[in-house]
């Protein structure tokens, strides 16, 4: 089946023509505004970036594939092309896709296709999806693990399976499956890996998909059932818990934007120039839907402000996709935020970023003076309220050097100016303990 033609009846039957954004969209876009239009203009900007991907890759991917995944390919296509809405929907916003689009063809990286297909299954079991008994069972078989139940089978890069069951996600040897025709069946002990999930904001804490590692950061191969898996479910956990206490419209949308948690190794921040449990977080293009923490000082706190700080930048991203700000980077700028100069790009990320920051710190110190702070470790409210002051300082120095810019287009122009509007909100709060 062509994959241009499968694109094309996809890109019809999900409405992804681009429309028109509404002239107040900044005015929702920043801060926490529960708009439903805006919401559904992000989400399209993502689906249509994802579609063009798979337009534009999959062919090179056919091309290097052998005969086997070649064939499975084209019933993919035509699952695909059928599929009910729902799932191709979730398919395209699978953080993954892009890194597999974009890794290197193989003989059968084509088939990873069905990985994302079968998640995307899983996730809706409600949902009906006609599976083809031709396509290759590595890739979409129905699995049996003892101690996980029923399960749709992913490959990956390095060779090993992921089967995502009734009860959580395994990672297996493929050698150790016998299969046939109609699907696979794993008996005995070969699981070897269960991915963590948090309870509140339900992200997977994936540390083993090498397409999710956008940095050079080093990450943490968690295990569920091993305690340092749940000491990191524990403090994400506590992280969301305070966040839907101090601003319940940002955990709602981080509970959009964010999906899977690549969980960083902790580097001593000194080398950089920071303490040394200095939190490092982390998002990319390629992988908007996924963003990367280290646990710092393990302050929930912290962990509340990342969740805020990276969901900003996720949000940013699929706006920018249909609304540029600025062109081509040029120049570099200093950014308070930062040690080294940056483009007008990062610039405007750091911006919408530490705008929100500002915002839950607010929200925050507004908690904190009502002594409705969750919780028996409340900060002081004057430490919530200098750390809402530095912050909106550095945010309003950030927007007069972009307002400066030579890059910057008007559409750029009145976000920032939104920007400085919402953050003179913070500027009106006193600058000593209440």
């Amino acid at each position: 089946m062509n994959v241009e033609h499968v694109c094309d009846q996809l890109h019809a039957r999900l409405d992804l023509d681009p429309a028109p954004w509404p002239d107040d969209c900044l005015r929702s876009f920043v801060g926490y505004a529960e708009d439903t239009e805006i919401d559904a203009l992000l989400r399209d900007s993502l689906r249509r970036r994802r579609l063009a991907f798979l337009r534009a890759r999959v062919p090179a991917h056919l091309a290097a594939a052998d005969d086997r995944s070649r064939r499975a390919c084209a019933l993919l296509l035509q699952v695909l092309s059928e599929a009910p809405s729902v799932l191709v929907e979730h398919l395209l916003e699978s953080p993954a896709l892009e890194g597999w689009l974009c890794g290197p063809p193989t003989a059968d990286s084509v088939s990873a296709l069905g990985g994302f297909l079968a998640a995307a299954q899983l996730a809706h079991p409600d949902v009906t999806l006609r599976w083809s008994a031709g396509v290759a069972p590595l890739h979409l078989g129905r699995v049996v693990v003892t101690g996980l139940g029923a399960g749709v089978v992913d490959s990956l890069d390095d060779g090993s399976l992921r089967v995502t069951g009734d009860t959580g996600v395994v990672e297996i040897d493929p050698t150790a499956l016998a299969h046939d025709d109609t699907g696979v069946t794993c008996t005995g002990t070969a699981v070897a890996t269960v991915l963590p999930r948090t309870r509140l904001g339900e992200l997977v804490l994936d540390g083993l998909d090498p397409r999710l590692r956008e940095t050079p950061l080093p990450v943490e191969p968690l295990r569920a059932g091993e305690a340092r898996a749940q000491h990191w479910v524990d403090l994400v956990d506590a992280g969301t818990a305070l966040l839907e206490s101090v601003e319940p419209p940002a955990a709602r949308q981080v509970r959009r934007a964010l999906r899977v948690l690549v969980p960083h190794e902790q580097l001593d921040g000194r080398v950089y120039g920071m303490r040394r449990l200095e939190m490092i977080s982390s998002t990319a293009e390629r992988t908007v839907g996924a963003f990367g923490i280290s646990l710092g000082e393990e302050d929930p706190l912290q962990i509340a402000e990342s969740l805020v700080h990276e969901h900003a930048h996720t949000r940013l991203r699929a706006l920018l996709w249909d609304r540029p700000m600025h062109r081509a980077d040029n120049l570099r700028y200093e950014a308070p935020w930062r040690r080294d100069p940056r483009p007008i790009s990062g610039l405007v990320q750091g911006i919408a970023a530490f705008t929100l920051v500002t915002e839950f710190y607010r929200a925050a110190w507004q908690v904190r003076c009502a002594d409705a702070w969750p919780g028996a470790d409340a900060p002081s409210a004057a430490s919530l309220l200098s750390t809402m002051n530095n912050k909106r300082e550095e945010v309003l120095y950030g927007i007069r050097q972009a307002l400066d810019a030579d890059e910057l287009l008007s559409f750029g122009r009145d976000f920032l100016l939104l920007s400085a509007e919402v953050l003179s909100r913070a500027s009106d709060q006193p600058v000593s303990s209440v």
